[in-house]
C-alpha cells in the first residue's frame, strides 16, 4: 500500500492489488484482470461496475458494504446482478438487496 509520508496510518494508504490474483487465498474469485476495466476518457480507466461490486463483495468488510449499500440505494446494483456471482458472494449481495428493501 501507498502511505503519505506525514501520516503513514493504514487508513489513509492507498492499498494494491495485483490484477488476476487473489488478494487472500480464501477469497471465491481473485481481483479483476486490466480486461475489466473501463476506459472514462483517454488513459484513464477504471474498474467496470460488475467487478468493482465482487471486489467489494469479497472483502464484505464494513466500509465496502456501505459502499454497496449506497450503491444499492442509488440503482446502481439491483436483484439480477447476484446471478453471475459465486454462491457465497451471491448470498452477500441478496442479504444487503433484502435489508434495503430492494
Amino acid at each position: 500500500m501507498f502511505r503519505d509520508r506525514a501520516n503513514p496510518h493504514p487508513r489513509q494508504a492507498v492499498p494494491l492489488l495485483w490484477a488476476g490474483e487473489k488478494v487472500r487465498p480464501e477469497h471465491p474469485l481473485p481481483a479483476p484482470p486490466p480486461e475489466a476495466s473501463e476506459e472514462l476518457e483517454p488513459g484513464t480507466f477504471v474498474v467496470a461496475l460488475p467487478a468493482l461490486v465482487r471486489m467489494k463483495l469479497m472483502c464484505f468488510c464494513d466500509q465496502n458494504c456501505v459502499h454497496l449499500q449506497d450503491m444499492i440505494e442509488v440503482g446502481l446494483i439491483a436483484r439480477d446482478q447476484h446471478e453471475a456471482l459465486p454462491p457465497e458472494l451471491a448470498a452477500r449481495l441478496a442479504a444487503l438487496l433484502t435489508a434495503a428493501g430492494r
